[in-house]
């Protein structure tokens, strides 16, 4: 029995993820490009899709996953806990 199984390990910068859906002409764009000018943090519902959206993109079940850059608040870490 293999005691530490050879996993995959993913790495996702979720301030690049958000920039990059930023430069798009959405309604969540629009609201993250505000939050920048104003330096507040992004609404907590596009960092739950940014995340949730790699998951289900990217992830095998017994993959690693580094987020960097976040949690910021500590209602997103709750939601990324679980």
């Amino acid at each position: 029995e293999e005691k530490f199984p050879e996993r995959h390990m993913h790495y996702l910068s979720t301030g690049e993820e958000m920039r990059r859906i930023a430069k798009q002409s959405s309604f969540t764009a629009k609201l993250s490009n505000e939050a920048m000018e104003n330096g507040k943090l992004q609404p907590m519902f596009f960092s739950v899709y940014v995340w949730a959206k790699y998951l289900m993109e990217h992830m095998d079940g017994n993959d690693l996953v580094i987020f960097d850059g976040v949690p910021r608040r500590k209602q997103e870490a709750k939601i990324l806990d679980s």
